[in-house]
């Protein structure tokens, strides 16, 4: 007896974050169609958030090559 399934829409969060923008993506994968299709995939109902200024993470990596002390979390 073959058993037949049913198959709903999934629904699932995913965030992926990024500092390289979506122009730039096929650099990364080297294919264009591959990567027009991933961004096409990723981007279909999602919500982008786009954000401008220094990188935390890139001063603090500076600071520590220099011997700087940890900066403070002010929040």
């Amino acid at each position: 007896m073959k058993h037949a399934r049913a198959y709903t829409k999934v629904q699932f969060r995913v965030i992926i974050t990024s500092n390289l923008e979506f122009g730039r993506w096929n650099e990364v994968f080297g294919n264009y169609g591959l990567t027009t299709a991933l961004i096409d995939r990723l981007i279909h109902r999602s919500y982008i958030l786009g954000f401008k200024g220094p990188s935390y993470r890139y001063r603090q990596a500076l600071q520590s090559q220099r011997g700087d002390e940890e900066p403070t979390d002010t929040t």
